[in-house]
């Protein structure tokens, strides 16, 4: 048998296939299974609704983004996040730092840690693309199923609750480890966990840096776009803007 093309794959060109067999495929969460509410992983409804969205628009973008960076690289020091109550912890400290930075929006500890609360135990923040149960209910029945995701503990429970956590075979989130996408240490693990060789998998990702450290690991890297402007780099990979259309070259 060998690393053979299906007919689809082998229209993508020379240096975008899949190679067969695949036996196990890795998806990240976010922009590839759901996406934000709001429009931003952070900044949810709650956020804009304290703040004042008219107030948060008043603010020059370069403001904005200074605070939000601070607020980020504060997160970033340490994602050694192993349960809900650190992670609540850390994003009382983030919306903290964004109050500090615009002090404008008037945010009070009050508002801060409603937020917080809001952005850890509101399911309803994150939305999951229609065609996802359906799709890992396909895929399921052909491969072992992965996640690799930069997360935090309560997307467990986010997972849970939408009913999507029996379809995976391994979970690899990055606050279990304290590293990040794309750090090697995530694809080992994923790997050890799913019980597969390199070769034998591939990775859905929206993010062109990840896929490359999923490249380096041996897994088969794939772009997906969701309907999103392609991002710098996405020349180098085969895309698919759904997970169906990933479907239809498997």
């Amino acid at each position: 048998m060998g690393n053979e093309l299906s007919p689809a794959a082998e229209r993508q060109g020379p240096e975008k296939f899949i190679k067969q067999p695949v036996r196990g495929i890795f998806l990240d969460i976010g922009w590839t299974m759901c996406r934000p509410k709001s429009g931003h992983w952070f900044f949810t409804e709650k956020f804009y609704e304290r703040a004042g969205i008219d107030a948060w628009n008043a603010i020059k973008e370069k403001r904005r983004e200074a605070a939000y960076l601070k607020g980020y690289n504060f997160l970033d020091d340490d994602h050694n996040v192993k349960d809900i109550a650190t992670e609540l912890k850390q994003f009382t400290e983030f919306y903290g730092i964004i109050a500090d930075e615009l002090p404008e929006l008037g945010l009070s500890a009050n508002a801060v840690n409603e937020i917080a609360c809001d952005h850890v135990y509101n399911d309803g923040n994150q939305i999951f693309y229609d065609d996802i149960p359906r799709v890992l209910e396909e895929l399921q029945k052909k491969f072992k199923l992965g996640i690799i995701s930069d997360t935090w503990p309560s997307e467990e429970r986010t997972l849970k609750e939408a009913g999507l956590t029996g379809y995976f075979t391994s979970i690899t989130f990055s606050c279990f480890l304290g590293i990040w996408k794309p750090h090697p240490g995530m694809y080992r693990h994923a790997l050890d966990s799913i019980g597969l060789t390199a070769g034998e998998t591939i990775f859905v990702d929206d993010w062109p840096a990840n896929l490359d450290g999923a490249a380096e690991a041996g897994i088969q890297p794939v772009l997906i776009t969701r309907g999103r402007e392609k991002p710098t780099g996405h020349e180098r990979f085969l895309a698919v803007d759904t997970l169906d259309e990933l479907c239809g070259l498997l």
